[in-house]
């Protein structure tokens, strides 16, 4: 009897179920010790399903007795050697077996009771899917088909009753139990009558008997489910098996546009392709089924390209009359084409390579962690910018549109990255993982607080890999992109950090970015599942696999290089070439569609002002200033000076006398630092170093005058950095938050007893705190927090913080500095500096605040306030920039790979 809707996973069917038949009484009492059968959920062709408890673990299992005149055929001790090729078998959407066995001469296996419903459940339902869940389906099952092929499992009986979906993740269901009875039963199966296959989703060489099964049958078979899931129907419908079967043999499915408009043509031809009659053409692997099902790869007739194709396509013809940028996909096919055939040396057929500008609404903030994207096709680009003060949020423009759009419910998105498909973007917000669809919509929740992502990346198996946030945080992880269980992807050793993980096409590989101390970073590939991590290129970061053959990485901070890298081997096959300068960061398309940003050096000098009178430049040559601090008598400056975006690299610090006008470096040679600030008299800095192998974090102390190397104060991973010393002797200091749910930093004290350091925690909460700046007396802490949302200065009692809070700021603040006698607490709002003037006996209440001056060219750093107050509380330094303020904007290039195999040719010759 052909077999009814999969209830292993649809807890409606439990309230249906039958009572257990009596002839299963001795089965029931062989497995008494072991489970515990509470119901039956259905039954066909092979097998008989119930409910079970598994007594051992306490909890609730699908228990499938096969059928007794099938298991007289197979043999105990066959059938439970092939089946163990299916226990051994582990990926996240293939449902495992648990176990197997013989049980009064009844053959069985388990496998977990999945809360949710079938797939067939769910096209009984519904009839048809929305195309991107579709898709979303098909090509999660496609990455569990090619795990499982290499690992020489061939699952024989794909259907919709065998694809569970729990909370949106398909998960296949029986794998390799059809070949475990083909094997274990040989050609005696044809004596239980039973088939191996269904015959809607049987290929061919099922149907005809043929013994030389592959991969390429169960591709067939995802392409029929596929086919269903998009049209409502299996490819070949009759009202008997033969029926079926001999149009399975004769007859070319309609075109699922034909009926189902909406879907794309490239995945019409995927579908083609899959449900081919011969075998050989077909697609080799399931990974180029998904590759095909997701635009990466276009079908011809009988050929596959890297390429994203608008023949046909209405939106090519806006296109090509749209943004230059789209010179267009039509014309990339012939390019991938010519490229994968291995022409180097045919400028006939070169197309050009375009170069335009978008202009970004708003401004940029920060370095480029994945902030900027483009989608796989190349047809859509995405960033994330705002205007200031304002919430950032994340723009989308496809090549057809003149104008950018804002997406709507991304306010506060830090970074992004597209679907394979590219009809979503993965975000980070806060402390959380979210997507959401390209043409707007609901955001969903990937993941929820606690992990703090960085950079993630959303690979073609449908799970997003991504990074913590934090400098001492340094695993990588991957969740499915629907949401669920995170897996912990690379562990580095201890003081090194995994950074941009990132998922190779062929699923069997991750490059990633080491990070150590003294600013090394290097390019790493983990081979999956082998889990053999390997050096590819030093220095490096940021790399990215791109469908010519190449890898392509930033050596430094600005710019770009590529080398060859064979994807099977996941060997380098070449030396790097220069490829791009001044690139801020580089996103690269399937298509040869390529983003970037050329850097504006935000230069600054500083100066002197009252407020009142224009500001006073000081003779010092313009740099990227970072802390600048008058000394505690007020005759010196200490700052932070170096190349703008790489401080604690590549940084220096100096000391300049006002009086004297004289300045002087106070590192020696061969040492880099930031953020300085005074001890207490005066006479040594603290700075942030990466010396010598150290972690960013570890504070160094030096003498104000430069004589003798630096101490090291501490060298703690819970401390990211130093901030000011207290009156007591001890310090305040800033700290990656690890707890679950928190984000960014918390605040810690540091004592400091002889040659160790005791860590205590000051403020800990589930939002970010910052820039902690004790008063003159050292009972309150001023420090910036993004508890209400946005930035704010806050001050609290020390050192208890639990006693009392009052927000100092209105309208956003941040950089808060203390007047000398701890009546004045200063702060920037917008482009404002602002003064709150406190009284703090018997209690402390603000009394008024008042703006001092109006500056819109105040240099901001990252961390510490760029700006100080004079003791005599009427003069302040800040740092003001003098680069020319240009409006932000990305440089698009399309067919990018004709530039590339242009160099990485001439650098062969």
């Amino acid at each position: 009897m052909p077999e009814s809707h999969d209830p292993v996973a649809s807890p409606a069917a439990l309230h249906s179920l039958t009572p257990l038949p009596r002839e299963l009484s001795g089965f029931v009492a062989a497995l008494a010790q072991r489970y515990a059968l509470e119901r039956e959920l259905g039954r066909g062709g092979m097998a008989t399903v119930y409910l079970a408890r598994d007594l051992k673990h306490d909890r609730r299992v699908a228990l499938k007795v096969l059928n007794p005149e099938l298991g007289a055929v197979l043999g105990v001790e066959r059938f439970l050697a092939e089946i163990k090729v299916t226990a051994n078998l582990q990926h996240p959407n293939l449902l495992p077996l648990f176990d197997s066995g013989e049980a009064a001469g009844l053959l069985f296996y388990v496998m977990p009771y999945v809360e949710g419903e079938s797939l067939r459940a769910r096209l009984e339902r519904d009839k048809q899917l929305p195309v991107d869940e579709a898709i979303h389906i098909a090509t999660a099952v496609a990455s569990a088909l090619d795990y499982a092929h290499r690992h020489h499992v061939i699952h024989r009986d794909l259907k919709p009753e065998n694809i569970l979906l729990h909370e949106g993740q398909p998960l296949v269901a029986d794998f390799g139990i059809a070949l475990a009875v083909s094997n274990a039963g040989g050609a005696r199966i044809t004596q239980t009558g039973l088939s191996l296959g269904t015959p809607q989703y049987m290929s061919p060489e099922q149907a005809t008997g043929d013994r030389v099964i592959n991969a390429r049958t169960d591709i067939y078979s995802l392409g029929a489910v596929t086919y269903e899931m998009l049209v409502g129907d299996p490819p070949h419908v009759a009202s008997t098996s033969q029926a079926v079967i001999a149009k399975v043999l004769t007859e070319r499915p309609s075109a699922i546009r034909t009926s189902r408009p909406s879907a794309p043509e490239h995945v019409d031809a995927a579908v083609q392709r899959a449900l081919e009659k011969l075998p050989a053409d077909r697609f080799a692997s399931a990974h180029e089924f998904a590759d095909a099902l997701t635009g990466k790869v276009v079908v011809s007739a009988s050929r596959a390209t890297h390429a994203a194709s608008t023949s046909g396509d209405p939106l090519a013809a806006r296109v090509l009359r749209g943004v230059p940028w789209v010179v267009a996909a039509a014309a990339t096919v012939t390019a991938a084409i010519v490229w994968r055939a291995g022409d180097t040396d045919s400028s006939a057929s070169a197309l050009p390579v375009t170069r335009s500008t978008i202009a970004v609404p708003g401004s940029l903030r920060g370095p480029l962690a994945r902030q900027i994207g483009v989608s796989p096709d190349g047809r859509t680009i995405a960033f994330i910018a705002g205007p200031t003060p304002g919430p950032q949020q994340i723009y989308v423009r496809r090549s057809d549109e003149l104008e950018s759009r804002a997406l709507d419910g991304t306010e506060g998105a830090t970074a992004i990255t597209f679907s394979p498909n590219g009809e979503s973007i993965g975000f980070v917000r806060r402390d959380s993982l979210l997507r959401i669809p390209v043409a707007g919509g609901r955001p969903m929740l990937v993941l929820g607080r606690g992990y703090s992502p960085h950079a993630p990346y959303w690979g073609s198996d449908d799970r997003i890999l991504f990074a913590r946030a934090g400098i001492s945080a340094s695993a990588c992880y991957r969740v499915p992109a629907a949401g669920g269980p995170v897996d912990t992807l690379i562990k580095p050793a201890a003081g090194e950090n995994c950074r941009f993980p990132e998922l190779l096409p062929d699923g069997d590989g991750i490059l990633y970015t080491l990070f150590r101390g003294n600013n090394e970073f290097e390019v790493r590939v983990l081979e999956v599942p082998e889990r053999s991590d390997r050096l590819l290129v030093a220095p490096g970061r940021r790399a990215h696999y791109v469908t010519p053959g190449f890898i392509l990485y930033q050596p430094d901070y600005s710019s770009v290089a590529a080398v060859p890298f064979d994807l099977r081997r996941k060997r380098l096959t070449g030396t790097p070439v220069p490829v791009l300068q001044d690139a801020d960061q580089l996103e690269v398309s399937q298509t040869g569609t390529a983003i970037y940003r050329v850097p504006v050096e935000e230069l600054a000098r500083l100066f002197v002002t009252d407020g009142r009178s224009a500001p006073q430049q000081l003779p010092l040559p313009a740099s990227a200033f970072r802390s600048v601090r008058f000394s505690p008598d007020g005759r010196r400056i200490v700052y932070g000076w170096g190349t703008p975006g790489t401080m604690v690299a590549s940084g220096n610090i100096s000391v300049a006398d006002l009086a004297l006008g004289s300045t002087a470096s106070i590192l020696p040679e061969g040492w880099v630092g930031a953020d300085p600030f005074w001890s207490l008299d005066g006479s040594r800095i603290t700075f942030l170093s990466r010396r010598a192998g150290t972690l960013e974090g570890d504070g160094f102390v030096v003498s104000a005058d430069g004589g003798g190397p630096p101490r090291q104060l501490f060298k703690d991973s819970s401390v990211d950095a130093p901030q000011a010393w207290l009156p007591d002797g001890r310090m305040m200091a800033r700290g990656d938050a690890r707890r679950p749910g928190a984000q960014g930093s918390d605040l810690f004290v540091l004592s400091f007893l002889g040659d160790s350091v005791i860590v205590i925690p000051y403020l800990r909460a589930d939002w970010n705190e910052d820039e902690p700046r004790p008063s003159p007396d050292g009972k309150w802490i001023a420090f910036r927090s993004s508890e209400a949302g946005r930035n704010e200065v806050y001050v609290r009692p020390f050192p208890d913080p639990s006693t009392g809070k009052w927000q100092i700021s209105e309208n956003g603040g941040h950089d808060p500095v203390w007047s000398r006698d701890g009546n004045t607490l200063y702060y920037w709002e917008r482009q404002q500096l602002r003064a709150a003037h406190l009284q703090t006996r018997p209690t402390f209440s603000i009394v008024r605040r008042e703006t001092v001056l109006t500056d819109s060219l105040y240099a901001r750093s990252c961390c510490f306030p760029n700006y100080d107050v004079h003791p005599d509380g009427k003069r302040f330094i800040m740092a003001r920039s003098v680069t020319a303020r240009v409006a932000p904007e990305f440089t698009v290039v399309t067919n990018w790979f004709e530039e590339l195999k242009a160099r990485m040719t001439k650098r062969a010759q």
